[in-house]
C-alpha cells in the first residue's frame, strides 16, 4: 500500500535527541496515530502500519513519518480543525489523543509541528505550551431511555450490573439498587432490560452515563412462543394461522 511522507518536529529550549525521553516521544506518536484512526473510523488493512517512523534527521528532533495514503483525509481534517479552532467537531477519541500531545508539550515546554513536504495540500499542525489544546468538555443531551444487554456480572458493595451492549466494545457498568441486583442475579448471561435516565455525547451519540430506575419486566421467548402469546391475547386476529409455519415462512420463505 502507498504511503506519504510527513515530518514531525519537536522544538524547545535544549531540545536534542538525547534530551527527549522515549516515553514522551512514544506518547506523542501513539496519540497522533490514535487521533488519525479515530477520525478515519477504521484501521486500513494490509501489512503496512498506519503510521511508521522512517527517518530521524541527524542531530535534531525532526522525525520522518510514513502515513498510509488512505488516512490522508483524516489527517487533513484534524489539521483544518486545529487551524480553525473547531476540534470539538472531531470524534471524542480523537480529541482525547490530541489533548495528550498538548499535555506532553505543556509538561516539557515544547512545541510540536507536523508538516508535509509532499503535494498533499494539508495545512501544518501546530501545538505548544504557549498554544495548547484545551481539554474539550463533552456536549451532552439527556433523556429517558431503556437499555437492553446481556448480563455478564452483577453485585458489589455498591451494586452494579455489567451489560454487554452492541454500542460498546466492553461491558457497560450501571449502578442499580440492591433489590434490582437480587432480581438480576437470577438472570446471569440472559438479556436484561433497564429503564432510566441516560446521557449521550451530542457529537457521536455515544452513551456517557446511565442511571437505572427500574428493571424491565421482560424475558426473551422463542419466536413461536411469542406469537402464541400474541394469539392468546388477540385470538381473533390469529385465528386459523399456524404460528410455527408462519414464522418458518418469514425466515425461509415458501419451500
Amino acid at each position: 500500500m502507498q504511503t506519504v511522507s510527513i515530518q514531525l518536529k519537536i522544538d524547545g529550549d535544549n531540545v536534542r535527541p538525547e534530551t527527549v525521553a522515549l516515553k514522551d516521544l512514544f506518547e506523542i506518536l501513539e496519540a497522533l496515530e490514535g487521533a488519525i484512526l479515530a477520525v478515519a473510523g477504521t484501521v486500513p488493512t494490509g501489512t503496512t502500519p498506519p503510521l511508521a517512523l522512517i527517518t530521524v534527521k541527524d542531530g535534531s528532533d525532526e522525525l520522518g513519518l510514513a502515513l498510509d495514503e488512505r488516512l490522508v483525509p483524516a489527517w487533513s481534517r484534524i489539521s483544518e480543525c486545529r487551524k480553525h479552532n473547531t476540534l470539538h467537531e472531531l470524534p471524542k477519541e480523537a480529541c482525547k489523543n490530541l489533548y495528550k500531545i498538548s499535555a506532553v508539550t505543556a509538561n516539557n515546554k515544547w512545541s510540536v509541528d507536523v508538516t508535509s513536504k509532499s503535494k498533499l495540500n494539508v495545512v501544518p499542525f501546530h501545538v505548544s505550551h504557549l498554544s495548547p489544546i484545551e481539554e474539550i468538555p463533552q456536549k451532552t443531551v439527556s433523556g429517558q431511555s431503556t437499555i437492553y444487554g446481556r448480563c455478564v456480572t452483577v453485585g458489589g458493595r455498591k451494586p452494579k450490573v455489567w451489560l454487554e451492549v452492541t454500542e460498546s466494545n466492553s461491558p457497560l457498568a450501571i449502578r442499580i439498587t440492591e433489590s434490582m441486583a437480587r432480581e438480576i442475579s437470577g438472570r446471569l448471561y440472559e438479556l436484561v432490560g433497564l429503564e432510566g435516565s441516560a446521557t449521550w455525547n451530542s457529537v457521536d451519540l455515544s452513551l456517557v452515563s446511565f442511571r437505572a430506575t427500574r428493571l424491565v419486566k421482560y424475558k426473551p421467548l422463542p419466536i413461536p412462543e411469542a406469537f402464541k402469546a400474541l394469539a392468546d391475547s388477540h385470538g381473533e386476529v390469529w385465528e386459523g394461522i399456524d404460528v410455527e409455519k408462519y414464522v418458518h415462512n418469514i425466515r425461509y420463505g415458501d419451500e
